[in-house]
């Protein structure tokens, strides 16, 4: 069915979040009712306060703002409105008409300029194509998003994925190096995950993954990082950790992963194997050697019998 001229502009106003910003009572009461005729949502604000208080708990979809209000003028309102870092269109309504004035409001952020007395159906056409706009560009940021998370969290267990990992490792390393502070990195794998997969299935497999996934998030601090490096693999950073603080942490979170796994309704039995590796002061001069010696160290783990910690670093051990 086709739409008839004018309908668009209706479904586009309709539950829209609109604020009204004009230090003159009578005007915002007058603008609040033209918003409510197009089924929208109007809220006003007489004073500076009160409108960064609505901008910031009601969210608008858009903002009518005077120009010529006391202490902040509209420009300046406009300004601060646009460093909270969303798109929200903003039209300025002013009864100066100069081309100074307008742009001025431009330079401040405004998306359009309406000179008062103003038209209520100039208006209605400029607030729902500034409407429209806003829509599409929320729907950008959405799918902007959604990629990001795809390039950056593993599907499976919504842990970062191993380009995040890599990337926070080389920082957290540089960050190490130049201020001479401690780095650990924890390299840890699924004990007889195989097995787990050709006992019980690819998918109780995937949900061992998540548990074991979820249990590291759990129990790292809020300033590691945790991340799925690839297939059952995991890694752990930690900044400002020596060797013997990252083996307390390493063999907690072994614990709590065989703890978890006991408890875990319908899953097999797992155990982790865990490699440490750490910088300290004098100690590796390249992110890469890190990686190999936590690489290195899961390997020992994992050939001495798994479901342990094991530390490179020892004397007696050769590269």
């Amino acid at each position: 069915m086709s739409i008839r001229p004018g309908e668009w502009v209706e479904a586009s106003l309709r539950g829209a979040r609109i604020l009204i910003i004009d230090d003159d009572p009578l005007q915002c009461k007058h603008f609040s009712r033209v918003v409510e005729d197009w089924a929208a949502l109007a809220f006003t604000a007489t004073s500076l306060s009160e409108a960064l208080r609505l901008y910031r708990s009601v969210n608008p979809d858009l903002v009518m703002l005077d120009v010529l209000m006391p202490h902040v003028d509209g420009y300046k309102l406009s300004q601060i409105f646009k460093r909270e870092g969303r798109f929200v269109p903003i039209i300025l309504l002013t009864a100066l008409e100069d081309l100074e004035s307008k742009r001025r409001g431009l330079a401040a952020g405004a998306d359009e300029f309406l000179t008062k007395p103003v038209n209520a159906l100039e208006l209605q056409i400029r607030v729902s194509s500034m409407l429209r706009i806003k829509r599409l560009a929320d729907e950008l940021a959405t799918a902007n998003a959604r990629l990001h998370a795809l390039a950056t969290i593993d599907a499976l267990t919504q842990l970062p994925n191993r380009r995040v990992l890599s990337e926070r490792l080389a920082f957290e390393f540089a960050r190490a190096k130049r201020y001479r502070h401690p780095l650990a990195c924890l390299m840890l794998d699924v004990d007889h995950f195989k097995k787990v997969n050709d006992t019980f299935g690819h998918p109780v497999g995937d949900r061992v993954l998540v548990e074991v996934g979820a249990t590291l998030m759990e129990t790292v601090r809020t300033t590691d990082m945790a991340g799925r490096y690839g297939g059952e693999e995991f890694m752990v950073i930690l900044p400002e950790t020596r060797s013997a603080d990252a083996r307390i942490v390493g063999e907690r979170l072994r614990r709590a992963v065989a703890g978890r796994s006991q408890t875990s309704a319908g899953l097999p039995e797992v155990t982790i194997s865990i490699g440490v590796a750490a910088a300290e002061h004098e100690g590796l001069v390249t992110v890469e050697e890190l990686l190999r010696q936590a690489d290195q160290a899961l390997y020992k783990a994992k050939d001495g019998g798994r479901n342990q910690v094991v530390i490179w670093g020892s004397r007696t051990e050769s590269p």
